[in-house]
């Protein structure tokens, strides 16, 4: 999920932090149906594309650790950080796959 003005700093790879863009692992989604994936190019910026070139094992790391940040924060809602977390995150639609 590459987003703009990105406002937190946890589980985020920047392509411009100055400019607050990146990929923003909270923002994920699971694609289940193939159906849903396009066989047309995608075009994103030309500076993004070259900030996460060669970055795939990179980028596997930190969705598995978004993954485990959100599990561990679910643990206790009793901390308004790990309630908002929660809550912000498209992770708790998909709950039942991760």
């Amino acid at each position: 999920p590459l987003r703009s003005g990105i406002s937190h700093q946890q589980n985020v790879l920047w392509t411009n932090k100055a400019a607050k863009c990146g990929l923003d692992f909270t923002k994920a989604i699971l694609i289940l149906d193939p159906a849903y994936i396009s066989p047309e190019k995608v075009f994103i910026r030309p500076e993004e594309y070259k900030q996460l070139l060669g970055k795939d094992h990179r980028i596997k790391e930190k969705m598995e650790k978004c993954i485990e940040d959100y599990k561990k924060a679910k643990t206790d809602l009793s901390q308004e950080h790990n309630r908002a977390y929660c809550a912000y995150s498209t992770l708790q639609y998909f709950e039942k796959y991760i």
